[in-house]
């Protein structure tokens, strides 16, 4: 009898499998237990020669005939001690028939086991073409991975997703099914790990099927050039050649002449990944003991912290407005060429990018009819001013009746102030009046602010109060 899951073969009449131990159905024939195993594997849909089982009848015949000739014997070795010879002849020729029944019932069951019809025979494919005795547990592959892969009527399976796994993992889930193909290339992906497949998950593929995978031999490996001597600027070419990022640093040398290279990060002829960096140490000449100040004004800020780094400076960064460019140096605390010792604090003025901001002062006055107790709101820009708040005037007043108010802006920028009133008579409130400001520098970058009244109502106040 064949296990339905496992496909292996077992005693018959036992009650579970010897291969996976699943159990066996109760009334389970050898026949139809014959075809569920071989179902349980790959089907190859191709003619093949019949697999049929081997006869087990004999075996079975001469054990019932052991077991007959010990029941017989005992049987009349107990009659004769009992009752006497005379007995023994009947004892014996009912053995015989017994023996002969259970022979005969032997036959049946055999002609029954091993008559296969043509027509329902099972062939078995096994990949790439090798057939196996279904007798034998072992030829039915085990893993609890690949076993779940299925062939259909047709002989093919779906292709499953080997993206992700290493080359050894593939080979022992999935080589009993697929001939996979090797193919290794450089890459990003850790090493022996597949990251491509010929066909996509999940598509219908033969058993069998040749697969090409593309496995990484990691991230190509480059030799570091020996630059010893070699200029700057011609190590930074000939490593962004070998496809290397760079960074320096500078140290001071007796051999190297300046602006030369004394060594590598990592060293000469030590292999790194490509795109990885690789640090060049600069040559800046023998040690002195005093170093002269460059010049730093007008160069971008990392620049000039390069130069710095160059000649011992420590420097200081004080960020401040200007019409310069972002991250220009616009000053710095010691002049150039002037010497100083290692490690003197320099400090530096950097452009924010923003123009300076300039405050116009203005002042405007309320009707002198005015009277009366008012809010007064400023908006900039649409935007309440937070700054100067919300002031209650009583304009009746004469010193109420003119107001001062500063506003700020930058060059090239337009501001529009508007004044709200509000009566706290009434707690009607209407716009008193609208400025427009323009600020422009000049050509020395003065800042120069001219204002234009877009509106002014004299009559809130008294429509207000109405």
């Amino acid at each position: 009898m064949f296990c339905t899951k496992c496909g292996a073969q077992s005693t018959d009449g036992a009650k579970f499998c010897l291969n996976c131990g699943a159990p066996f159905a109760p009334q389970q024939s050898s026949q139809n237990a014959e075809v569920s195993a071989q179902s349980a594997v790959p089907i190859n849909t191709a003619p093949q020669p019949a697999v049929q089982k081997k006869k087990g009848g004999a075996v079975k015949i001469i054990l019932i005939i052991l077991i007959a000739i010990v029941i017989f014997v005992a049987g009349g070795l107990a009659a004769w001690f009992f009752l006497g010879g005379d007995d023994t002849t009947d004892d014996q020729n009912t053995s015989k028939s017994d023996r002969a029944d259970d022979e005969d019932k032997d036959d049946d069951d055999e002609s029954k086991e091993t008559t296969i019809d043509d027509s329902s025979s099972v062939s078995i494919d096994i990949p790439f073409a090798e057939q196996f005795d279904p007798s034998a547990p072992s030829a039915v592959p085990t893993d609890t991975t690949a076993s779940q892969i299925i062939a259909d009527a047709s002989g093919e399976i779906e292709m499953p997703n080997l993206i992700g796994l290493s080359w050894d993992e593939a080979k022992d889930k999935y080589s009993s099914y697929l001939n996979l193909i090797v193919q290794q290339e450089w890459s990003e992906y850790a090493k022996d790990e597949i990251f491509e497949q010929e066909f996509p998950e999940g598509r219908k593929i033969k058993v069998g099927t040749d697969v090409i995978v593309k496995v990484s031999k990691g991230i190509k490996q480059i030799e570091v050039p020996d630059l010893t001597n070699s200029t700057l600027e011609a190590a930074e070419r000939q490593l962004k050649k070998d496809g290397f990022k760079v960074t320096k640093t500078y140290a001071e040398s007796e051999d190297v002449a300046e602006n030369c290279i004394i060594r590598t990060e990592p060293p000469a002829h030590e292999t790194a990944p490509q795109g990885s960096y690789v640090t060049l140490v600069v040559s800046l000449g023998a040690p002195d003991t005093l170093m002269s100040v460059p010049k730093l004004t007008d160069m971008p800020i990392e620049t000039a912290l390069e130069r710095c780094e160059e000649y011992y400076l420590i420097p200081e960064i004080e960020m401040v407005d200007s019409n310069a460019a972002e991250g220009t140096v616009l000053e710095q605390s010691i002049e150039p060429n002037k010497l100083v010792d290692k490690n003197t604090t320099i400090e530096l003025k950097v452009s924010t990018g923003n123009s300076a901001e300039h405050i116009k002062k203005f002042s405007f006055t309320v009707p002198q009819s005015a009277k009366g107790e008012f809010e007064f709101k400023y908006y900039i820009d649409g935007l309440l001013d937070t700054e100067r708040g919300t002031e209650i005037r009583d304009i009746s007043v004469a010193a109420n009746k003119e107001i001062p108010y500063e506003i700020k802006g930058r060059d090239g920028e337009t501001k529009s102030l508007a004044i709200m009133v509000t009566s706290t008579a009434t707690g009607k409130t209407g716009t008193y009046l609208v400025v427009e400001f323009t600020f422009n520098a000049n050509e020395n970058g003065d800042i120069k602010v001219k204002n234009e009244i877009k509106e002014k109502n004299t009559k809130i106040f008294d429509q207000l109060n109405s």
